[in-house]
């Protein structure tokens, strides 16, 4: 269910959020998005092969982990935050290598409730980044039709993004 959530919002997605320390993390992570996401998914094998841009995802993690969101408008928060939680649920599938859910990972949601990331200089979950975050400054979202996945289109207040693929953007 959060990948199809993940791969929502990844695929429905454009632009890149810019302030000063974003702009070179976002650039480089929607020319990775790019290059390895597809309608149909991520390709994960062909991402892993390259060494590289394994790194420079690494690396945009880092900077995620370092910086917070520079712009006091909320859409443009809303965007960082989306990006960093689908930036780590990237990194954390490459670093587990081939599996065919995420639950392989950690058992129960334990990908998403007990793996330690950083977000804008906190440490946190995903988990707490998707409902402590996210929804509390978007509102609750409505049931979609695949379940409980949300996206930006179904959370109230928050805009829709076009149908490129890319980092989510503001206006």
């Amino acid at each position: 269910m959060r990948v199809a959530l993940f791969l929502f919002l990844l695929l429905f997605s454009t632009g890149c959020v810019r302030g000063s320390g974003e702009e070179s993390w976002v650039a480089t992570y929607g020319g990775l998005l790019k290059k390895y996401v597809r309608h149909d998914g991520v390709r994960y094998e062909a991402w892993r092969a390259h060494a590289v841009d394994a790194a420079r995802l690494v690396a945009i993690c880092d900077r995620i982990g370092a910086e917070a969101p520079t712009s006091p408008k909320l859409e443009d928060q809303l965007a960082y935050y989306i990006n960093a939680y689908n930036a780590w649920v990237l990194r954390g599938l490459l670093e587990a290598g081939p599996v065919s859910s995420i639950r392989e990972i950690a058992p129960e949601f334990g990908f998403f409730n007990k793996k330690e990331i950083r977000v804008a200089g906190e440490a946190m979950t995903l988990n707490h980044l998707e409902k402590e975050i996210l929804i509390a400054r978007c509102g609750r979202p409505r049931k979609a039709r695949s379940g409980r996945a949300h996206s930006t289109d179904s959370m109230s207040g928050c805009r829709r993004p076009s149908s490129s693929s890319g980092p989510l953007a503001t206006k």
